[in-house]
C-alpha cells in the first residue's frame, strides 16, 4: 500500500514539474508514422533532422515531430513549393 502511494507520489512530482518548465501539452508522430505517411526511409529523415528541416524532440529516448508544425508550416511549404514548380 506504501509503495503505491509513493509511485504515485512520485508521478506527481514529475507532472508538475514539466508544467512549470513550460512544456505544453501536444500531439506528435513519431519515426514509423512518417515514414508510412510520405512513403520514405529512415535514413531521409535522419537526414532531414540532421540538416534541419524536421523540428524534433526526443521523448523518453524516442524521437517525435510536433503534429501541429505538420498541419501547418509543412502544408504550406510544400504548397509554396508546388506552386513555384508551376510557374516554372
Amino acid at each position: 500500500m506504501q509503495n503505491e502511494r509513493k509511485k504515485q507520489q512520485g508521478r506527481s512530482k514529475s507532472v508538475s514539474s514539466s508544467k512549470k518548465r513550460g512544456i505544453k501539452d501536444e500531439e506528435y508522430y513519431d519515426n514509423s508514422d512518417l515514414k508510412r505517411m510520405f512513403n520514405t526511409s529512415e535514413s531521409t529523415l535522419y537526414r532531414m533532422r540532421r540538416d534541419q528541416e524536421l523540428p524534433y524532440q526526443k521523448l523518453r529516448g524516442k524521437i517525435c515531430y510536433p503534429k501541429s508544425y505538420f498541419n501547418t508550416t509543412f502544408l504550406q511549404k510544400c504548397l509554396d513549393r508546388l506552386s513555384k514548380s508551376e510557374n516554372d
